[in-house]
């Protein structure tokens, strides 16, 4: 899966973060760092604390993503085991908006192909501010 996504914002431009569902602590939001928030990125020996400022995702234990989507903190990986991921693709200008669904069309169907999985697509924008999993 990690090849899927990773092609699929080398193609497209558009960063991909994907997330083990069972590892993410409350709810995700996207918000701005006060500075100094904790973070461990994926493969990285030292902890990177968040910059004052920065564009950041977090749950209820933290940061699980800094640079908007493109680094992952390690204790919400996608590993081996995991068998639910919350995945999102960011599209910060509307003129983008119509490769931004192409490249997610593109990268469910190859993970439905090629992994077997189930996928749910789910848009965030200003008038859906939240998505329920129930």
């Amino acid at each position: 899966m990690v090849d899927l996504y990773n092609a699929c914002s080398l193609r497209t431009g558009f960063p991909v973060a994907s997330l083990d569902t069972a590892s993410i602590q409350g709810d995700i939001r996207l918000t701005v760092a006060k500075g100094g928030e904790p973070f461990q990125a994926i493969s990285e020996d030292e902890p990177e604390p968040a910059l004052d400022g920065e564009v950041i995702y977090a749950d209820d234990a933290g940061v699980v993503s800094r640079c908007w989507c493109w680094r992952d903190a390690e204790r919400v990986e996608t590993r081996d085991d995991t068998t639910a991921a919350t995945m999102y693709i960011e599209c910060l200008k509307p003129e983008w908006q119509a490769d931004h669904e192409a490249a997610v069309n593109q990268l469910t169907s190859q993970i439905e192909q090629y992994l077997g999985a189930q996928t749910e697509t789910v848009y965030v924008d200003e008038a859906h501010r939240a998505v329920d999993y129930d």
